[in-house]
């Protein structure tokens, strides 16, 4: 797992919403607003997917019921385990690589409402799949959750909901982290790698356009 770096990150705190869910606190420092889209984005090995356990192992402490929707199937149930995600309060979606399926999975859920937190894992998704995925699905994503106490988290390699997302925070790997030197004759490995949040950024509420 990573270890978290903060001294460049700016701390956004979300107030409760109009409905007065309050947001979700995460152990790395950042306020996840309800009712709202936020992503996480960055490279491989960039420390997005451990930021993203870090919240969902909050959620679930909370006793809120989460979603994990897998489009690639990456997700490490032991490693979810022992960062500290209650298992019993997850429902893990895997789609085979499939990102459309992947999106229609979190269309369905976000519409039947009732969860605390949502991922939407798209971090191992190549790229070009991604920029091909319509604007409609942000826009449908956000209705379907405004004015709720859902969390929807999109986790990819570059923005994927961009305009449609409140808070988008971009993690970026500054370092290896390395064990203590020992005396055995044989070669270290990187315990894991130093992160960086880069950027966080905020956007003012959508508002619907109408026609005149």
């Amino acid at each position: 797992m990573a270890n978290i770096a903060f001294s460049r990150f700016p701390q956004f705190r979300f107030l409760p919403s109009d409905e007065g869910f309050p947001p979700l606190l995460t152990p790395a420092g950042l306020s996840l607003p309800r009712g709202k889209i936020t992503e996480f984005y960055g490279k491989g090995t960039s420390g997005g997917t451990t930021l993203l356990l870090s919240a969902l192992a909050k959620a679930a402490g909370e006793e809120e019921t989460c979603v994990y929707i897998d489009a690639s199937d990456t997700l490490d149930a032991g490693s979810a385990g022992g960062v500290g995600i209650g298992l019993h309060r997850l429902l893990w979606v895997r789609c085979g690589g499939d990102a459309p399926r992947a999106l229609k999975a979190a269309d369905l859920v976000l519409q039947a409402g009732s969860f605390g937190l949502v991922v939407l894992d798209l971090g191992d998704v190549p790229v070009q799949i991604t920029r091909r995925i319509p604007l409609n699905y942000w826009y449908r994503f956000r209705r379907a959750i405004e004015g709720t106490r859902t969390i929807f988290l999109v986790l990819g390699q570059e923005p994927n909901a961009r305009q449609c997302a409140s808070l988008s925070v971009e993690a970026t790997r500054s370092g290896v982290v390395w064990p203590k030197v020992s005396f055995r004759l044989a070669p270290r490995k990187p315990v894991g790698a130093r992160t960086t949040l880069i950027e966080a950024s905020t956007r003012e509420p959508w508002q619907p356009m109408i026609a005149e």
